[in-house]
Order: C-alpha cells, then structure tokens, then sequence
C-alpha cells in the first residue's frame, strides 16, 4: 500500500485550493481572522513555477501561492505559501525561506509562510530558519501545523463540518494503516460513509470523496468489493448525494453493462449507446447512452460473445479517455487493450472521470 508522494500532491493541492478559507480556519485560525474573506483569493501557479526555476528548487511535494487581501484598516493584498510536507526533510526550512525571499523579490509585497507538516515523526518540527555573519544575523519563523497532533480524537475531528476535518482523518488513517489494505478498505468505507453525517453541502461530499478515493488506493479485489457495500449503504440509507457521485463515473450503468454484456453479450446496444452519448456531451450524455446500449444490448446481443463485450467496453474507456485527454499514447492503448477483466474496465472508467490528467490516470496500473 505504499505510495510515492507525489501520489499525495494532485488531491492536497485540489482540496486546499478548493477551500482555502476552511483550510485556514480549521490548521491557522489567527491567519484566518487576518484575512478578508469577503474578497476571493487569487492563486498564482504560474508565479510559482517561475519561482522555483529561478531558485533551482523544481517541483517539492504540494504548494501553493496565493493573493489574498487583509482585514487592515487600510486596504492591502498580500501574499500567502502553503506547503504540504510529506516527509521529514533536513533542507525544508531553508525552503521554505526561499521560497519566501523569491516570493517577495518577485512582488515587493508582505509574505505569510504556512507549513502542513504531514509525516509521521513526532520529534521533527521545523519552524524556522536562520543563519548569522559578521554582526548580521538573517531569521524566517513560518506558521506550521503537525497533522499527527490531530490523532487522539480522529473520529470527532472526522465529524468536523469543516472539509479538513475530515481530509485530516483520511490522511491519518492512511498514514497509520497504509500497509494494510484490509484496514484502508475499512476506514475508506467508514469516512466516506460519514460525509452524510456532518452536514456537507453536494460539491463538498464530491470533493471529499474524491480525495478519500485518490489517497486510500485500494487493490482490484477490495475495490469491486468496496463499491458493492458502496452500493448496498445507498439503497438502505436512500441517501441523496451517492447517486450524483455514481454519475461522477456513471460506475453504475456500466458496472451493469458489465455483468450483463459477458451473459449475453452488447455490442451493438453498446455501440449504439456510446454514440448518442458522445453526441449528447461527456457528462449527461454518455450516461443515458450506456443506460440505452443496456436495454438494447439485452434485446439484441444474445448471439454476442465475451470476448466482443469486453471489446467494446476497452473501446468505451478509450473513448472516454480520447474525449477527456486528447490524443493518447500508443503506451496507454495497448495497456487497455491487454485487460480481459470487466472489472478491472468498469474501475478504469470511473477513474477517466476522477482524474486531473493522463498521468493521474496511469497510477491505477502497477509499475511494470
């Protein structure tokens, strides 16, 4: 179950941005109150990049620069780095005071520095960097926040109304069980489960469970298996939000394309259904042209075997990936092209959907 960290950075990055103020009310509630947040932040990726190149750093696990206006009598804008560090890391602070002479040199403005320290060493707590010369002494003392602080009450902090509350519980439990899948399958459940407990609103459940779904991989088996308890907390909980977060993937329709498709086969429902789909757009679309592909595959693609079923259904990934990404790899088709397990496709498919890029996408495969 391990994970490189940069498996970490796209859903960090996503959450934080998507809810910067939550973000500092739930890890620095004295920056938050210095914050107006009746004016919307600006995030500045750009800015950022240049400032890595220029300061010979390259890319360094989650950051994130933002303008955002203070709630000073006299109105000013200032500048806001957040980094995320997943590991302990002797260079971090002096970083962390580059990135904030680099940040400044480039605007001439104020800037706030915030560290999320995301690791699992108690003893290591970087908040500073300094150095001395000659009568001159240079000192950057930067917020910071250890997430490992948060563990003693994991389940209220997880039925926190706040997104972080629950984005810290994930990131914990991941920490803490990440080399056993059993206890990932059971708390991926539990957490997401939960967000109908605390009060989210639609987009944050979606974007929550995306960021549960991404950090708390699951291997093939336990994910089909996750998705059928999945399935059976909806139907007793009539819960309002699952459905929309099904469509996110439209896992639904096809997972019973699937199981009906091999028994008696659909390619031309299939065929037909991802036609008006397509036509109809990616989102709204493909799921009534897979509901359509369903009945007619049923009536009409009796004499149709497995193997032209399974066919049809790379082909609907690959559709969907060509709509989402551009033109792909010849890497990337041949990989979908080998798979002769439906469930394995019907999992690919709600991933096209869930991923930021084609590269997110590629992490669902095991490294060759």
């Amino acid at each position: 179950m391990e994970q490189n960290s940069n498996d970490y950075d796209s859903p960090w990055k996503e959450i934080i941005e998507g809810y910067l103020d939550q973000f500092f009310a739930f890890y620095f509630p004295e920056a938050f109150s210095q914050i107006d947040w009746s004016r919307q932040p600006e995030f500045l990726d750009k800015e950022l990049r240049q400032v890595a190149r220029e300061a010979e750093i390259g890319r360094r696990y989650v950051d994130t620069l933002a303008k955002v206006w203070t709630t000073e009598a006299e109105e000013a804008w200032v500048l806001i780095h957040i980094e995320v560090q997943q590991q302990p890391d002797a260079d971090f602070a002096e970083r962390m005071y580059i990135y904030n002479n680099r940040i400044f040199d480039l605007y001439r403005r104020r800037v706030a520095s915030f560290a999320v320290l995301a690791d699992s060493d108690q003893r290591w707590r970087p908040a500073e960097f300094t150095y001395g010369l000659m009568g001159t002494e240079v000192l950057l003392r930067f917020a910071t926040t250890k997430l490992i602080d948060f563990r003693a009450d994991l389940d209220t902090i997880a039925a926190n109304p706040n997104v972080f509350g629950t984005v810290t519980a994930a990131h914990l439990r991941t920490l803490q069980w990440r080399r056993d899948t059993d206890m990932i399958y059971q708390w991926k459940l539990e957490l997401i489960k939960g967000l109908y407990r605390t009060g989210h609103n639609r987009q944050q459940i979606l974007d929550l469970f995306r960021f549960i779904d991404w950090l708390m991989r699951l291997p093939e088996a336990l994910t089909t298996r996750f998705w059928t308890e999945f399935t059976n907390f909806e139907k007793e909980n009539a819960m309002p939000y699952i459905t929309s977060i099904e469509q996110l993937g439209f896992n639904r329709g096809l997972q019973q394309g699937i199981e009906q498709g091999i028994e008696k086969g659909m390619q031309q429902g299939i065929e037909k259904g991802m036609q008006q789909g397509i036509e109809k757009g990616m989102q709204q679309g493909i799921e009534k042209g897979i509901e359509k592909g369903i009945e007619k595959g049923i009536e009409k693609g009796i004499e149709k075997g497995i193997e032209q079923g399974l066919q049809q259904l790379r082909s609907v990934v690959l559709t969907l990936l060509t709509a989402k990404f551009g033109e792909l790899p010849e890497e990337t088709m041949t990989k979908i092209q080998s798979i002769h397990e439906p469930e394995m496709l019907s999992q690919l498919s709600l991933r096209v959907m869930t991923s930021a890029s084609l590269h997110d996408f590629m992490q669902f495969f095991p490294n060759d």
